[in-house]
């Protein structure tokens, strides 16, 4: 019975170890959702952000696709793309901010009228101010 114990409280605190460890070391990233709810394939994807850009050949009719950024610094967001209406390269500057510890989701929507929106929730992440 005591050997029992012993296994048992070994396993429970291998168990709680990882756990912890999973914790500490879960990336903090953002995560952008370019979604076109259009008819139309958009081309030339660019997810600029202050530590580079992040390239998205295209985005078929009523789909998404999801990019993820590691913040290092202060940054804002903005996508650049061929607009499937004009034929011309667009550039929607989001009126949004992170930087190294934020966390969260921004999404950035391509309507069927052409129409932009984007809609973000962005913190700070709870770890990066324990750790």
């Amino acid at each position: 019975m005591r050997e029992m114990m012993k296994k048992l409280l070994y396993a429970g605190s291998a168990i709680v170890l990882i756990a912890l460890s999973y914790l500490i070391f879960i990336k903090k990233d953002i995560v952008v959702i370019l979604v076109n709810d259009s008819y139309f394939e958009i081309t030339e994807i660019s997810v600029e952000h202050s530590a580079g850009s992040i390239k998205v050949p295209v985005l078929r009719p009523m789909s998404s696709k999801k990019v993820y950024i590691e913040p290092a610094g202060e940054s804002a967001l903005s996508v650049k793309f061929k607009d499937p209406s004009t034929k011309e390269i667009r550039e929607e500057k989001l009126d949004t901010y992170f930087e190294h510890g934020f966390a969260g989701t921004i999404e950035f929507f391509y309507w069927k009228n052409g129409e932009v929106t984007w809609r973000d929730d962005v913190r700070l992440s709870f770890w990066a101010t324990v750790f």
